[in-house]
């Protein structure tokens, strides 16, 4: 298998059909940029989505006995400090909570399983899966996650044919579809790679899978299956295991947006505004005490014709 090189993602394909199984796919010849769809057998929907410093200073002038200036006081520094912080946080988010899988907006409850977990569901027609632990382990993790029953289908061909059209393949997985699973609360992963990098990939979800699987849970699961395929620290078995992992993991939580985090990174930046005044203001305590011992002592040292 070709993974690591470039590989793109997100132009969904679809084809017409008997039953009320979803299908859709993306290939490595695609880009988020571009128009996406995806349908339901029969159906003919299209939903369209791409691959998807200032300081301030404050100067106090005085001091307390002796005339002495400070360039700049604690509140100087926490104003700073609390700006500062505030532009990390909000930047970091950005930045972690951004990326090229799309994002999950709705909440979605775990489908009833039909059955227990079934670890057969796996067709290596491409003979690339040596340890099935590895991609039984992200299969059962999207199981326990979603309560759907997920099988995966990986060709470098299908039936000898590298390209088919889109009503052949999905004719194609209905059969494997029927083989693997036999009911309609399932997801089918169909993957074909026949040359390094080039490569496409299908999904087909049962009709009662489709209250879990529904559009945008379907393009999060092209979007690993593109995002990952780069990652060249995955083995194919793990590759695979790893994209219904995530998928599941994603895609049954709302993913935070900014919006959604300002509560809590502002009840953070308080806290440590909070924190940083006490020990600003401990410290000029301490500092008024010591100069406050010092005069007394000044004081008491002076000789009585100086007082």
């Amino acid at each position: 298998m070709g993974r690591g090189g470039g590989g793109g993602g997100g132009s969904r394909s679809s084809g017409g059909g008997h039953s009320s199984r979803s299908f859709g796919g993306t290939s490595s010849h695609s880009s988020r940029g571009g128009g996406s769809f995806s349908s339901s057998r029969g159906g003919g929907s299209f939903s369209y989505g791409g691959p998807r410093v200032s300081h301030h200073y404050h100067h106090y002038g005085g001091g307390y006995r002796y005339g002495h200036s400070r360039p700049a006081g604690p509140m100087g520094t926490l104003i700073t400090a609390v700006v500062l912080l505030f532009i990390i946080g909000v930047f970091l988010y950005a930045v972690t909570g951004g990326g090229s899988v799309a994002k999950s907006t709705v909440e979605r409850e775990r489908l009833k399983p039909y059955a227990s977990f079934d670890k057969g569901a796996i067709d290596d027609d491409a003979g690339w899966i040596h340890d099935k632990k590895a991609l039984l382990r992200g299969m059962e993790s999207f199981y326990k996650d979603t309560g759907v029953q997920p099988a995966i289908s990986i060709h470098t061909d299908i039936d000898g044919e590298r390209y088919l059209s889109d009503s052949e393949i999905e004719d194609f997985m209905t059969d494997t579809y029927d083989g693997l699973i036999g009911h309609e609360r399932g997801l089918l992963l169909l993957f074909c790679e026949y040359a390094d990098s080039d490569w496409y990939a299908y999904y087909m979800a049962g009709e009662d899978a489709q209250t879990v699987m529904d559009s945008e849970a379907c393009d999060i699961l092209m979007d690993y299956v593109a995002d990952l395929y780069t990652n060249s620290s995955y083995s194919d078995e793990e590759y695979f295991g790893a994209i219904f992992e995530k998928t599941g993991e994603r895609i049954m939580t709302v993913t935070p947006t900014v919006a959604s985090k300002i509560p809590m990174m502002v009840g953070g930046v308080v806290a440590i505004a909070l924190v940083i005044g006490a020990i600003a203001a401990l410290k000029a305590k301490h500092k008024r005490d010591a100069e406050k011992a010092a005069e007394t002592e000044r004081i008491l040292n002076s000789p009585i014709d100086r007082i």
